[in-house]
């Protein structure tokens, strides 16, 4: 029993990268092809990079708030794996975005 739990919390985490590097994938190809009509391809493609990852923080900051009510409904002995899954989704979300934050932080890039 106990091996079946770890096997489907792993399954959720992989599912929860591939997900988000979809999401990453698809947001930097709409920017791209955005910025080959506009004539500035690299700016277009990380600005839609980064504001989808301003979308995932956001998100992030929401599911962590509703995970700390969860823990405190949890006390009085009500479980929900929704929850669970609600946040594992979006703090992987979040770190797949992270390094984008961080190099845009540290880049030249004029995004605006």
């Amino acid at each position: 029993m106990e091996e079946n739990s770890k096997k489907r919390k792993i399954s959720m985490l992989l599912k929860a990268f591939k997900y988000g590097f979809i999401l990453l994938i698809t947001s930097a190809l709409c920017g791209f092809f955005y910025g080959v009509f506009a004539g500035a391809v690299l700016e277009t493609m990380f600005f839609s990079v980064v504001i989808v990852g301003v979308f995932t923080a956001i998100n992030f900051l929401l599911a962590f708030l509703v995970y700390v009510c969860y823990l405190i409904v949890r006390l009085f002995g009500k479980k929900s794996t929704a929850i669970n899954y609600y946040f594992v989704y979006s703090m992987i979300f979040f770190l797949i975005f992270l390094p984008v934050f961080v190099i845009y932080r540290f880049s030249n890039i004029v995004i605006l």
